[in-house]
C-alpha cells in the first residue's frame, strides 16, 4: 500500500486532533498543525516500509489465513490496549 497523499493525511490530522479532543488530551503548544502533519507522515512512512515485516512476523496458518483488513483490526486492538485506550 502506498504512502497517504496530502489530502489524506490533512484528513487523518483532523482525525487525530478530535481524538485528542475525545480523550482529553492536549496538543502541546510547541506542535504545530504542521508539525503534527508531518509526524502522521513518518509514521505512514514508516508502516509502508515495515508493513512486510509485521506480516511475517505473524505465524501460519493465521498470516495465511487472515485477511489484511483483520490483521490491521488486530494491530489497532493491540495498540489500544497497550495505550490503555
Amino acid at each position: 500500500m502506498a504512502t497517504m497523499n496530502a489530502a489524506q493525511l490533512r484528513e487523518i490530522q483532523a482525525q487525530v486532533e478530535a481524538m485528542y479532543v475525545r480523550e482529553g488530551l492536549r496538543l502541546h503548544a510547541d506542535i504545530s498543525k504542521v508539525d503534527l502533519t508531518a509526524a502522521l507522515a513518518a509514521v505512514d512512512a514508516w508502516f509502508d516500509a515495515n508493513a512486510a515485516d509485521l506480516n511475517a512476523s505473524i505465524p501460519q496458518p493465521a498470516r495465511s489465513r487472515l485477511t489484511t483488513a483483520q490483521k490491521a483490526l488486530a494491530l489497532i486492538a493491540i495498540l489500544r490496549r497497550r495505550l490503555g485506550a
